[in-house]
């Protein structure tokens, strides 16, 4: 946390933020205190790649964020995975020595499933490591993760508990793309019930994908419903998914 100088919006930048307490904690310490991230975010003009390149060098030396470069440390320790990947195609995003899904996600949907509460999982990218996210999930549900055995297989094949959580792909893959701000401008080409690449335009066709067709999730609440269109759907009810996955536009919200 920090806190900031006050200055006209034009002439802010990230040296004007000041770590204001000694160690990461999740409640600002002090009123008026925000994140670097959120400084740099909603309370300057600096572009998205600078962002990007002043957060990846926050606890550099000579950088404000230098003083916590041991609790960076820590993590990083953390995240490390003792696992030998290297000369197993199937794993090989394992490979870097660190999880590439930590146990904590795990052991939430384990406690979910133990629970028996509904819910859906989506997971969202911006890069294209969206086949080793599903694959790792994947494994988890199966009961085969290297680094993380769950308390029971959630495959579909657990007499207590018969859902299958597993992802399909291509099945129930989205990627999407933005042409402009604002609902008009969200697209979504998927892979429909009947193995054709199609594409939906609109906010609101995107999420009856995603909420209605593949989570089976009849609500009749999705937004801008009077402005979306869907072009060359063919929808199947009765194949759904728990879980599923949609790569997003890495380069226009870098941009």
């Amino acid at each position: 946390w920090g806190l900031c100088e006050p200055k006209e919006l034009e002439h802010r930048s990230a040296t004007d933020w000041v770590a204001c307490h000694p160690q990461p904690t999740n409640v600002s310490p002090v009123p008026g205190a925000v994140t670097l991230g959120t400084y740099l975010e909603d309370h300057t003009l600096v572009s998205k790649k600078e962002q990007t390149r002043i957060k990846r060098a926050f606890t550099q030396k000579g950088n404000s964020g230098h003083q916590f470069v041991s609790f960076q440390n820590d993590l990083n320790e953390a995240l490390r995975c003792e696992i030998n990947a290297a000369n197993n195609d199937q794993l090989r995003y394992l490979s870097s020595g660190y999880y590439h899904i930590i146990p904590s996600f795990f052991r939430l949907v384990e406690y979910l499933a133990e629970m028996d509460l509904e819910f859906n999982i989506l997971f969202r990218t911006f890069g294209v490591d969206i086949e080793n996210v599903c694959s790792e999930f994947n494994l988890f549900c199966t009961g085969r993760h290297p680094a993380y055995v769950p308390s029971r297989r959630l495959d579909g094949t657990d007499p207590n508990y018969r859902k299958d959580l597993r992802i399909r792909l291509p099945r129930f893959h989205g990627k999407l793309s933005h042409t402009g701000f604002g609902s008009e401008g969200l697209y979504m080409a998927h892979v429909d019930c009947a193995n054709n690449t199609v594409q939906v335009s609109g906010a609101g066709a995107v999420y009856k994908v995603i909420m209605q067709d593949w989570f089976n999730i009849q609500d009749n609440t999705s937004p801008d419903e009077t402005t979306a269109t869907i072009e060359n759907e063919a929808h199947s009810p009765e194949k759904h998914t728990h879980c599923a996955a949609v790569q997003d536009d890495f380069h226009w919200w870098h941009t």
